[in-house]
């Protein structure tokens, strides 16, 4: 209903349950789905899994996960299959019209947008420590700062001067260094940006 009041945004469906939401966007083909974290039939978490079969299925269809609570597992589980073109926001957000209208906008463009409140809870949950960044080396910041900025393991030995093999070693040491342990449910290069930015943004 709010989207529908700005004339940029066309509603070309709306959904009750899980399989009305799929078989919806199968038939209308929307560049966003905005849907609620929670809905029929088990009322857990089908908004994630929406996404989930939307990154096999559909990549190029963004999605907006909104939620009552913040939920740092969920919102992991959410970019744990890419995080472009995701986005995840608490409801009392959305009252405001400009930052819901901002995140569609930027998850349209392929942009990933996350609660501020879930960003900390990530970084709190993810980061052993505000001076993590300590225990790096001047390199490793360097190459650090290119993984913050989105860049993959090729484009930094291309920029650097390194090789393939030396860049994904020094990656990993980064991890390693910075407490970020293998988990499936979670990006370790997400991880490690939203540590950089806790540190390095005023």
């Amino acid at each position: 209903a709010l989207l529908e009041l700005e004339d940029d945004f066309e509603v070309v469906g709306q959904a009750s349950a899980y399989d009305e939401l799929v078989a919806g966007a199968e038939a209308t083909g929307p560049q966003v789905i905005v849907t609620d974290i929670r809905m029929p039939p088990t009322f857990t978490d089908e908004g994630i899994r929406l996404a989930e079969l939307l990154h096999e299925l559909a990549p190029e269809i963004g999605v907006v996960v909104l939620s009552q609570e913040g939920h740092v597992e969920l919102a992991a589980q959410l970019l744990r299959s890419g995080a472009a073109g995701r986005g995840y926001l608490l409801k009392d957000r959305i009252h405001d019209l400009d930052q819901l209208e901002s995140t569609v906008v930027a998850v349209a463009a392929g942009e990933c947008r996350i609660d501020p409140v879930l960003v900390e809870q990530l970084v709190q949950a993810r980061a052993p420590s505000r001076s993590a960044l300590a225990a790096l080396t001047p390199r490793q910041r360097q190459l650090l700062e290119d993984v913050a900025e989105g860049k993959s393991n090729t484009a930094i030995a291309r920029e650097r001067y390194l090789s393939l093999r030396a860049v994904e070693k020094h990656v990993s040491e980064i991890f390693t260094r910075l407490g970020i342990s293998s988990d499936p449910t979670v990006s370790r290069r997400v991880a490690a940006t939203l540590m950089y930015l806790r540190e390095t943004t005023p």
